[in-house]
């Protein structure tokens, strides 16, 4: 299920970005969403770094932006992936 996009975002937690993992037969599937770009990036980027694709078969899609029809200033960004449970 999508987080829903059009909501008023207080501009202190405009900038919060929300990770979830859900364990899977072979690994980890993985979603990240924010309203900033900037930090899907870094999650996903971090992510990277703790499992790295060469050992863990991680991979991340595009970034996609969702864009509410009456509200189109609340974009919200998001990044799907996977992941291996263990290294090689």
């Amino acid at each position: 299920m999508m987080p829903t996009v059009g909501t008023s975002v207080h501009p202190e937690t405009q900038d919060k970005v929300s990770f979830k993992q859900t364990r899977t037969q072979f690994g980890m599937d993985i979603r990240i969403w924010s309203r900033s770009k900037e930090r899907v990036e870094q999650e996903r980027d971090k992510v990277l770094r703790n499992y790295p694709p060469a050992g863990y078969s991680t991979y991340f899609g595009a970034i996609r932006e969702y864009v509410d029809s009456k509200h189109k200033e609340d974009s919200l960004y998001v990044c799907y992936g996977h992941r291996l449970l263990s290294c090689d």
